[in-house]
């Protein structure tokens, strides 16, 4: 998505919030500087986005610690180097760290308490034996970082639940990297491993990470495709269903449509209600509201 046309959706949209997702890596997009400083120029916008951080460089760096940006993501496997070169298939470990610990050196420089930076590890079956060491070694040599731990989003995955999520066994791993995590300060990490647990008891209880509970995730966010087409959520991976395309229509038009509208509508009351989010495994915490000002997430790959 070019420059131009983010500037235009953020004329017409106006949010408080937006993030720079998808399935990309969005500091690959040849205008990702000017895209940040586009949208950081706008007073009031809240601004994240989730990268794997090779691509940073002291310049990039510098200018994401001068816009405030307000939340960057890193994501790293493990802090291992043999098992980060195992599953990124590339030896990039060192990169990645150094690039850590450049962000939070910056921000020291210009005095800046933003952005917030956080590393995210997905936690698997085969992943939990790396997650103490994972906590440890970010207090350990990346100080001013928070680690993060999300649980595999298994969506349209149904058959490869049992295979991938962690074991009852193995919840006493994940407990003992909650206590260190708030050992070491880490009390969103610690927060998150608690909630974790919850969420794969009630698995291994029901056979269900699934709800028919409401989702305000959809009904507050503008997911927004590289080529502008805007599809319910972030996490719709089949991408079949689209409600139009910002390219070619007013932002408005769009997010007031009655297809759109009755979407959103259907979810404030449960998701069973709308067939391509029966399977969705992500768990809306339901404390944002629905409205007309949506937060924008954009694809920019």
């Amino acid at each position: 998505m070019p420059t131009d046309q983010v500037r235009q959706l953020l004329s017409e949209v106006r949010p408080r919030h937006v993030n720079l997702t998808g399935f990309g890596e969005p500091t690959l997009h040849p205008e990702f500087i000017e895209i940040v400083s586009e949208i950081k120029r706008r007073p009031g916008i809240h601004l994240r986005f989730f990268t794997n951080g090779l691509l940073l460089t002291q310049e990039s760096i510098a200018m994401l610690v001068r816009e405030r940006v307000d939340f960057i993501i890193v994501s790293i496997d493990s802090f291992d180097r043999q098992t980060y070169f195992q599953r990124r298939g590339r030896d990039c470990f060192g990169t990645v760290i150094d690039q850590l610990q450049a962000l939070v050196e910056e921000k020291r420089r210009q005095a800046a308490q933003l952005p917030e930076v956080w590393t995210n590890f997905v936690l698997t079956r085969d992943s939990v034996k790396d997650l103490l060491p994972y906590i440890e070694g970010t207090a350990r040599e990346l100080t001013g970082v928070t680690p993060h731990v999300e649980l595999i989003d298994l969506t349209g995955f149904r058959d490869e639940v049992n295979a991938m999520l962690p074991t009852l066994e193995q919840e006493e791993l994940i407990e003992a990297a909650r206590e260190r995590a708030l050992i070491h300060g880490f009390k969103p990490t610690s927060e998150m491993l608690a909630y974790i647990k919850k969420r794969l008891q009630q698995w291994h209880s029901d056979g269900k990470l699934t709800s028919s509970a409401p989702c305000y995730y959809a009904g507050r966010n503008l997911t927004v495709q590289a080529d502008g087409g805007v599809v319910p959520c972030q996490f719709y991976f089949e991408r079949q269903v689209t409600f139009g395309n910002v390219f070619t229509e007013a932002a408005e038009t769009i997010w007031e449509s009655n297809s759109y509208s009755a979407m959103r509508e259907q979810l404030w009351i449960s998701r069973a209600a709308v067939p391509y989010c029966q399977d969705c495994t992500f768990d809306c915490c339901g404390k944002c509201s629905s409205g007309a000002m949506p937060q924008i997430r954009l694809e920019t790959k």
